[in-house]
């Protein structure tokens, strides 16, 4: 690329609210693990949530495969400390079929992509860099689900060494077909996917936005003539990433690591646990029961999803109200006869991912 068309980019990209070198990506080096740093897939039919903004995907109904996924060491040459891994622990006993499919993704809001411009003939295309390391070689795939336009196109690159970590870059085009997104809101505008297996019958060809509409056309499906990596036959087989980012333009500009810090601020918008502390408060009008309030770090994206654990002998808790920006809730003692600080908090979490 020429020197001259990177200027215009950037120039593209800040008349129309973008900034080049911007990872549209949260948690994009793994640093935070709210939820934990391992988790077993034993149900594999069903996505899971598991390092912050990440979430494993599948297509189709898988009968044995099982999987761990877990926060692991990143690669030295990125100087990156942690990265995302799956490994299988029992093979399927057959390469994926029957529209079946894994992979790694991540959602983005559609209020942060209106500036890409999506189904005009002003939008950008989009580069996305990754560290990636596989025990398995050959061709695996990336895509960019538009779910504003149900588009996706998918591109290809390919592990040339088993066991070692590998840079790649991929560039999506530009989707200039339809019509702009009218709605800049906090609902799902795309889905970036690592596609680790898959059945490849879908219609299309790699490189070129595709609708995803009907069952043979899941936005995991590579186009047609490609092959299964045949990751879920194989024992033990592991796939990692790091040092993800997707940024504007058709140039890959070097990862920045974010402090600890930010991320789990960035992180907080979509799910958020609440510290222990003792609740109790001696109520003049009603002795059995107080009323408490846990305010978030940061706005959540929407109203979260609120569940809790370790509630002690004999008390219960309800909801009052919750937004986006704090949860009410009550606290009860059954046959209290006055109501002193004898409750630690249960394990309030907090749940708002797309």
């Amino acid at each position: 690329m020429s020197r001259a068309r990177e200027f215009a980019d950037l120039a593209s990209s800040a008349d129309s609210g973008g900034i080049a070198g911007k990872n549209l990506l949260d948690n994009a080096g793994f640093l935070v693990a709210q939820k934990g740093t391992s988790f077993s897939i034993t149900n594999p039919n069903a996505p899971l949530r598991g390092i912050d903004r990440w979430t494993y995907r599948r297509s189709g109904t898988f009968a044995n495969v099982r999987f761990t996924v877990s926060q692991s060491t990143g690669p030295s040459a990125g100087n990156l400390p942690h990265a995302m891994k799956i490994e299988t622990t029992t093979v399927e006993g057959n390469n994926p079929n029957d529209n079946e499919a894994i992979a790694f993704a991540q959602a983005i809001e559609r209020q942060d992509i209106e500036h890409i411009g999506f189904g005009t003939n002003t939008c950008k295309p989009l580069t996305m860099s990754f560290y990636v390391k596989s025990s398995i070689t050959g061709t695996f795939y990336c895509a960019l689900y538009v779910a504003t336009h149900t588009k996706v196109v998918h591109k290809s690159y390919t592990v040339s060494s088993a066991n070692t970590w590998e840079y790649k870059t991929v560039t999506f085009p530009a989707l200039t077909s339809g019509t702009a997104n009218s709605v800049a809101d906090n609902a799902i505008g795309a889905h970036i996917y690592w596609v680790i297996d898959s059945v490849a019958h879908a219609s299309g060809t790699a490189g070129s936005y595709r609708d995803t509409t009907g069952a043979d056309n899941n936005p995991l499906f590579p186009p047609s003539g490609t092959s299964s990596t045949g990751f879920v036959n194989t024992s033990n087989a592991t796939f990692e990433i790091s040092g993800c980012k997707l940024e504007v333009g058709e140039q890959a500009t070097p990862f920045e690591l974010k402090s600890k810090a930010s991320e789990e601020i960035a992180c907080n918008r979509y799910f958020y646990e609440a510290s222990p502390k003792w609740i109790g408060l001696i109520n003049a009008d009603n002795t059995t029961i107080t009323r408490e309030q846990i305010q978030f770090p940061v706005r959540m994206r929407a109203s979260p999803t609120v569940t809790n654990s370790g509630v002690s002998t004999n008390f219960s808790i309800g909801t009052v109200q919750t937004n986006d920006k704090a949860h009410n809730f009550e606290v009860s003692h059954a046959g209290a006869t006055d109501f002193r600080p004898a409750l630690v908090t249960p394990n309030f979490k907090f749940d708002a991912e797309l």
